[in-house]
């Protein structure tokens, strides 16, 4: 009867919970997101099949036919739903899902939202965070994302794009730059060389800066400074504008 159904709905969401608290504890550890696909897949979800499909193309076992029922399963409302608590914030036509979960978050579709989720386990799989903007989000908001990335909610962070370079202080400061390993789209502006400074002297493993195109002048004397930093020649990449330029070659 309806009781049954009630009960077994509630079994059904403890159930997801549980699951779910494994995986975003463990980003790294695929063992969590087996068992989950493997539950789902018996309970007629396809985000089983979703995991499952995403897990083999990690380890390298894809084909066109596979990734062709990947993009079927990622139609838009599964895209948005499959964000879990995290679906006010994060633009659900700008995310990238890895091994089933969300790997890539572009912000802010609400502003005033992202200070109620700052503890959401759900940004435990985000690899990579991006910001469309920083002045619009006020104060709040700025503070907000400044605990988020400087929180241990988002251990699975590697990647910050399109971020002030004065939030990169900040983060230093908290403590929050260790496990940075790639700078995206960073603007060239006033104080940005001792930015830098603090994040390569702070990252574990720092492998990449990339720089806005359009306040590049093209003029090599003006990598000058950023070739003397300590440890950039650790770069594996250093990207301006359309030419990438390796930290050993210069």
């Amino acid at each position: 009867g309806q009781q049954a159904k009630q009960q077994g709905a509630r079994v059904a969401y403890e159930r997801h919970a549980e699951f779910l608290a494994a995986i975003f504890a463990t980003p790294d550890d695929d063992a969590p997101k087996v068992v989950y696909a493997d539950w789902l897949t018996e309970i007629g979800d396809p985000r089983g099949e979703l995991i499952n499909l995403q897990l083999a193309r990690a380890q390298g076992r894809t084909d066109e036919i596979s990734r062709a029922r990947e993009y079927e399963l990622l139609e838009s409302r599964n895209a948005e739903r499959w964000l879990g608590a995290t679906a006010p914030v994060v633009f659900d036509n700008d995310q990238v899902y890895a091994r089933g979960f969300t790997s890539y978050a572009r912000l802010w579709k609400n502003k005033a939202a992202l200070p109620l989720l700052v503890d959401e386990p759900a940004w435990g799989t985000v690899e990579t965070l991006a910001l469309a903007e920083w002045s619009g989000a006020g104060e709040r908001g700025q503070q907000a994302l400044t605990r988020l990335i400087a929180g241990d909610r988002m251990r699975g962070l590697r990647a910050l794009v399109n971020i002030p370079t004065s939030l990169l202080s900040t983060l230093s400061d908290r403590g929050a730059l260790a496990r940075i390993e790639r700078l995206e789209a960073i603007s060239i502006d006033e104080g940005l060389e001792p930015q830098l400074a603090r994040w390569l002297a702070a990252a574990t493993r720092p492998r990449m800066i990339s720089f806005t195109t359009r306040q590049w002048d093209h003029d090599a004397t003006d990598l000058a400074w950023l070739l003397g930093l300590s440890r950039v020649g650790e770069l594996e990449r250093i990207q301006l504008a359309r030419t990438q330029v390796s930290p050993a070659s210069v």
